[in-house]
């Protein structure tokens, strides 16, 4: 009788890596796009006037890294960091197809 167990593996594998791999392009992008919509970008005294995406912040700027650690996770911080302002938010959310859940929410003024 041949054992069950390496399909199932295979098959929960394959599986995991799909829903990850979907939740790393589909997911990461609507939070991106919803983090770098954020009202505080307009706000700003410094001005939002480029966007680097997934880089540590330099003079001047607003910048948004986002990634998925796990399916259906994502991870994004965003801000804007220039001479006597800044601001941040990271943020660990819970994404369902479309849905944000956040699930912890870090924020930060100078």
């Amino acid at each position: 009788m041949r054992s069950r167990f390496l399909p199932r593996l295979l098959a929960f594998a394959v599986g995991y890596a799909l829903l990850w791999g979907f939740t790393a392009t589909v997911g990461v992008s609507s939070v991106r796009r919803a983090a770098l919509s954020d009202p505080f970008f307009g706000r700003a005294r410094a001005g939002c006037l480029t966007t680097v995406p997934s880089s540590p912040p330099t003079p001047s700027v607003c910048y948004a890294a986002v990634f998925s650690p796990v399916p259906f996770v994502v991870r994004a911080q965003y801000g804007l960091s220039g001479v006597d302002v800044g601001w941040g938010v990271r943020q660990t959310s819970l994404w369902l197809l479309g849905i944000r859940v956040p699930l912890h929410t870090t924020k930060w003024v100078i």
